[in-house]
């Protein structure tokens, strides 16, 4: 059976050069994130490969929240050696619900966001 510690948070920016009125969100806010997010890695470290290894993985999935809610275009940054648990950390990001857009100026922007991932997989 692997085990697994994970840490994560959520780094935001502006498209625009000033901060939006509203940070774009998602559904039920931070709190319903935090737990889509863990139950997401709980289920992939279930289903993980034989073929990967234990390790500390680091994986930053960066993405827009486009003014209609969808996420695009998501990417991991990452070591090579962890290409194959990036790819699934993109898949928990990319099916997530829609969001909530961030608001500048009254009107709906699109904003990057990135999430950071730690997970330690160890026997």
């Amino acid at each position: 059976m692997k085990y697994f510690f994970l840490l994560f948070s959520v780094l935001t920016f502006a498209q625009e050069n000033k901060l939006p009125e509203y940070n774009a969100y998602y559904p039920g806010g931070a709190e319903a994130w935090n737990a889509y997010i863990h139950s997401s890695v709980i289920k992939m470290v279930k289903e993980l490969p034989a073929t990967v290894p234990n390790g500390d993985y680091k994986i930053k999935v960066e993405f827009y929240v486009e003014t209609d809610g969808s996420l695009t275009p998501v990417k991991a940054i990452c070591d090579p050696y962890n290409e194959e648990v990036g790819y699934l950390c993109i898949d928990i990001i990319a099916n997530s619900a829609l969001w909530q857009a961030a608001v500048l100026d009254n009107k709906k922007i699109r904003q990057y966001l990135s999430q950071p991932f730690r997970i330690l997989i160890t026997e």
